[in-house]
């Protein structure tokens, strides 16, 4: 893998905390951070669904009692769990 980028290097090694954190949500608030995290953003509810209902899926096939995990997969609204992400096989 690669090294990250000296801009990222900086910010996150040597400027103070609260530099950084004023710079990013900045730049996440602005035109690029639309543009970069935006789409990502957009399809986190569905694509997070789609792996709780993959691991749900394996998890029935085990003998083991999962009540947390079952709780929260119940949590998920069921207008998340319709949406449909491109390339998967499933909602």
């Amino acid at each position: 893998m690669a090294p990250a980028p000296v801009a990222l290097r900086v910010i996150f090694s040597w400027v103070p905390l609260a530099f950084s954190t004023t710079y990013w949500r900045r730049y996440i608030d602005g035109p690029r951070g639309e543009l970069l995290f935006a789409a990502h953003a957009w399809h986190a509810a569905g694509e997070m669904a789609l792996i709780a209902g993959e691991v749900r899926d394996v998890m029935r096939d085990t003998a083991i009692a999962t009540p947390i995990f079952d709780r929260l997969y119940d949590a998920i609204p069921y207008e998340v769990t319709q949406i449909r992400i491109p390339g998967s096989t499933s909602p």
